[in-house]
């Protein structure tokens, strides 16, 4: 038993709990132990799931693909080209699903990611706020067959040093933009 009046409260009511409810089938010098070997065995468990989980949903995915049965999104190739004082990421959704896109990430130089602040609006008529910008981008579904326009400041993507960019979709899976490079994103020139 336990030095601690508390520690002795606590084992005599759990002690109590299995005593009456189980029958007198545990005996107190024992009940610690089960208790403990419960708890290591449901975390054992409970670990097993999420990991076989993962595995059998990447086996499904790479059977479907196989036959031809695209399970995901995508394919969704993106091109940057500078329009005016903007960056423009053209998004094309060539799969059989809808995208829905989470979010852009960046590179910088130290390879560290970033997220710039995206805009799905050409003429920026108010400046959205940060959290507005980025909720806003997280609406943003592309059905299949269909092309959408993002639009990033040059200023911006230079600040954070942005070498690579990709496009996020809700499953996490990166798509990286073609046709961008940290140069071009400094090349948009306010004069064209």
């Amino acid at each position: 038993m336990h030095n601690l009046p508390i520690l002795n409260a606590i084992e005599f009511g759990i002690f109590c709990n299995f005593h009456y409810g189980c029958g007198n089938l545990l005996e107190p010098d024992h009940m610690d132990t089960i208790t403990i070997a419960a708890i290591v065995i449901g975390l054992l468990l409970g670990i097993c799931h999420f990991f076989l989980e993962i595995r059998i949903e990447k086996l499904i995915d790479r059977a479907f693909a196989a036959l031809g049965l695209q399970s995901g999104m995508g394919p969704l190739p993106v091109t940057s080209e500078a329009k005016g004082t903007r960056l423009v990421l053209t998004l094309t959704n060539q799969g059989r699903h809808a995208v829905r896109i989470a979010g852009i990430q960046g590179r910088n130089r130290d390879d560290k990611p970033v997220f710039p602040i995206p805009s799905l609006d050409e003429q920026i008529s108010h400046e959205p706020t940060e959290e507005e910008a980025r909720r806003a981008i997280t609406r943003l579904t592309i059905e299949p067959g269909a092309s959408r326009q993002v639009f990033l400041q040059p200023d911006e993507l230079s600040e954070l040093g942005c070498r690579k960019i990709a496009v996020i979709d809700s499953n996490a899976k990166f798509w990286p933009v073609a046709g961008f490079s940290g140069t071009s994103a400094q090349s948009v020139n306010p004069a064209d």
